[in-house]
């Protein structure tokens, strides 16, 4: 099931999150890293040590907004190393970076006025930088010679020329042409001094259209636009992802891990269905999790039986002992569960389409757009508290019980279409706070973020949505299990078009660039197997080891 969400980006964007996240002709000598292949063996690595991480962001202006929403995202990714700090670039002291393992910078808003004692720091060199965006002309003035001179490279005006294509680790990854330029041109001057990372171009593959997007110079990294504005799943997202892994864990071995989750399984599920996608996974030696709620819902009788309704009570669980039988046999086979809500659906009102579970949203309001035909997200439901939350998930895990389902598998929840509110985010860890090992509470999923208003309440309407390449300790305190390549979609609907296992392998392909990557996907049983199949062979032809979610750990 896909959704869009709105947020600021640029001027203004629309941001598809979950199934729902260039430069001067002269490009420089570019590092091996932007045209080697990627190999496909897997290697065991140890669980980095948690390291203290600092996001700097812009505040002033009328793109204020943007720097908070950019760095919610990169905090979230920086909590793939450790905990993560987040201040005001305005506010920067001198000495700061120096209690930190590693810093990023989101330059959203033009001109901030940067502090002097962030510019020396920086340019002293001890401590990695990774700069993104605007404002790195006032480094450029503020050290002796100018950025060529100290750091081998030099950055032009914005340029708004059409860039399509992000040129890294020999993968071509997409950039929508949604964008209304706002890059920066890199220029690399001593290639001794200044390594190019990735290029970016139209997408003619004219060499005279080709500039570099990101280069590296010492411990400062420099990326030309913001990687955050139009993210879509195969995107140059992907290397920006990467180049931290670059920048602050440079010794991360190769590793290509894969997960695959079976989705909506719930009370009407097929029996018959659910088996012949597992089978297809045991077959092949994959471990899988199964997404499951307890509760069926049709209120209105969209689909028959009134479920639900005044007149009939929801469909459990525990009363469709077969498919139980079929959920305990996955247990037995590899199989983990994953809580996917208690009724995935809300009372008895359309949330978007028609009450129905499985279908609609369970802990977040969404419409459909009259007009434009998305999907939207408005706010809070109606009764959206912290306890009126927690009674769902904790009866959610009842109702499983009860269904004979080991509690001891449900170590982790899934919000269904990935939409919860601040409240029930907050209810979810807490009943899953201490249920994963020494890990926090887990959640396999995208996530949706909300920034603050002066008046410190979550600001709804910009809500924004993030998936990840690799497992974060998120803002809220969760563990990701990451999915981020989305699902078989075989009729394309509200504005999300169809998608096919070699979609999801060719984003598979791309996910390649992270040298410590997780691809994920999830699959609707009631599709049948065969798409199954022919994605999960794609994606292990690719060099992909399939693992289990229970594997995926914090730093």
């Amino acid at each position: 099931m896909a959704w869009r969400t709105r947020r600021l980006m640029g001027p203004a964007a629309v941001a598809a999150v979950a199934l729902l996240v260039a430069f001067a002709a002269n490009s420089g000598q570019l590092s091996t890293s932007d045209t080697a292949g990627v190999p496909g063996t897997t290697t065991t690595v140890a669980p980095p040590v948690p390291r203290p991480m600092l996001v700097l962001y812009d505040t002033s202006g009328e793109w204020a907004e943007k720097g908070q929403i950019d760095s919610l995202l990169s905090a979230n990714l920086l909590g793939h190393f450790g905990p993560v700090t987040r201040l005001p670039a305005q506010s920067y002291t001198a000495g700061t970076m120096a209690s930190y393992a590693g810093v990023v910078y989101e330059g959203s808003t033009y001109d901030e006025p940067l502090p002097a004692a962030l510019l020396d720091d920086v340019a002293a060199g001890s401590t990695p930088f990774v700069w993104a965006g605007l404002n790195i002309w006032q480094l450029d003035a503020h050290v002796e010679g100018g950025l060529s001179a100290t750091f081998g490279f030099e950055a032009g005006l914005l340029d708004d020329s059409p860039m399509t294509v992000v040129h890294y680790r020999g993968q071509d990854l997409t950039r929508s042409k949604a964008n209304d330029g706002s890059i920066v041109p890199i220029t690399v001057d001593d290639a001794t001094g200044a390594t190019a990372l990735a290029t970016v171009d139209d997408g003619t593959k004219v060499p005279a259209a080709r500039t570099t997007w990101a280069v590296r110079s010492g411990t400062l990294t420099y990326v030309g636009e913001s990687p955050y504005d139009y993210v879509t799943e195969g995107d140059r997202y992907l290397a920006w992802s990467d180049l931290l892994l670059e920048a602050f864990a440079p010794t991360t071995p190769e590793r290509h891990r894969a997960l695959v989750r079976l989705e909506d399984i719930g009370p009407e599920s097929d029996p018959k269905l659910v088996k012949a996608s597992i089978d297809a996974l045991v077959m092949r030696r994959v471990p899988f999790t199964m997404a499951v709620y307890p509760i069926f819902m049709d209120p209105g009788g969209a689909q028959g039986t009134a479920y639900g309704s005044t007149d009939v009570p929801p469909l459990r669980l525990d009363e469709r002992p077969e498919l139980v039988k079929v959920i305990r046999y996955g247990l037995a086979h590899g199989g983990e569960i994953v809580s996917h809500g208690y009724t995935h659906q809300y009372s008895d009102v359309a949330n978007p389409y028609d009450g129905v579970s499985g279908k609609d949203f369970e802990f977040y309001r969404a419409v459909v757009d009259p007009v434009t035909d998305d999907v939207n997200l408005t706010g809070p439901l109606p009764g959206d508290s912290l306890a009126w939350a927690t009674k769902r998930v904790t009866t959610a895990r009842q109702m499983l019980a009860k269904a004979g389902i080991p509690l001891s598998n449900v170590r982790m929840f899934e919000v269904p279409h990935y939409a919860a509110s601040p409240a029930s985010s907050a209810a979810i860890n807490d009943v899953y706070r201490g249920l994963n090992g020494d890990n926090p509470p887990t959640r396999y999923e995208r996530g949706l973020y909300f920034p603050l208003l002066p008046s410190g309440e979550p600001d709804f309407p910009n809500a924004t949505g993030q998936f990840f390449p690799y497992p974060v300790v998120d803002v809220d305190g969760s563990l990701i299990v990451p999915e981020n390549l989305g699902n078989i979609i075989e009729v394309g609907y509200n504005n999300h078009d169809a998608r096919m296992p070699s979609g999801i392998v060719a984003n598979a392909r791309r996910n390649l660039v992270v040298r410590d990557g997780v691809a994920s996907f999830f699959y609707h049983p009631y599709l049948g197997a065969e798409l199954l199949e022919q994605t999960l062979d794609g994606i292990t032809a690719l060099g992909y080891e399939f693992v289990s979610a229970s594997s995926i750990t914090a730093p």
